[in-house]
């Protein structure tokens, strides 16, 4: 798209009228090929009959642009649509996950895009207003959020805080329930 890869895995056999879409992306320094390698994701989409796609980042190896009102989000808008023209895709199943560089971007996703994507799942990620770019997203939208603690970027304190920003913007309360079993 506009001379920007992507790399997608459709597994054989997929059954039932469409399929989930997962975009995985890559961290800065990557490529969309170490990520899938790393990840393992073609092979839970073979178990779990989805479709997953690896965007890349132009130029090769460098960081996503993260900021509100991104080139980056037109593109995943358009990898979908792609990849939509082509196999049958479950339009209210389109996910995004990413780690590091790729967590903020799947992030901003989450604030930018939430009319295409159903939710986002970020790794070693920071929030998106963290780097000064607002996050203001029109409903609320599921996102898991994955940090170690021993993170030397990416610090408990700051994955916490992150966790409260989308609590927030989804309306949750921010005070933790347990339910039973």
């Amino acid at each position: 798209i506009g001379g920007r890869p992507y790399y997608v895995n459709v597994p054989n056999g997929l059954s039932g009228p469409s399929a989930p879409l997962l975009l995985a992306l890559h961290g800065y320094t990557q490529l969309p090929t170490d990520h899938e390698k790393v990840t393992g994701w073609s092979d839970v989409a073979v178990a779990r009959h989805f479709i997953v796609a690896y965007p890349g980042t132009q130029p090769a190896r460098s960081a996503w642009d993260f900021a509100q009102g991104s080139k980056d989000v037109a593109y995943f808008r358009e990898v979908v649509h792609d990849i939509s023209r082509t196999w049958c895709v479950n339009q209210r199943q389109v996910h995004a996950e990413g780690h590091s560089s790729g967590a903020l971007m799947a992030a901003r996703l989450a604030c930018d895009g939430p009319a295409v994507f159903a939710s986002v799942a970020v790794c070693a990620g920071v929030d998106p207003n963290l780097l000064g770019s607002p996050c203001v997203p029109d409903r609320p939208i599921g996102v898991g959020i994955f940090h170690g603690i021993a993170d030397p970027i990416s610090d408990f304190p700051r994955a916490v805080q992150h966790r409260n920003n989308w609590l927030f913007r989804n309306g949750c309360p921010l005070t933790p329930t347990t339910e039973p079993h």
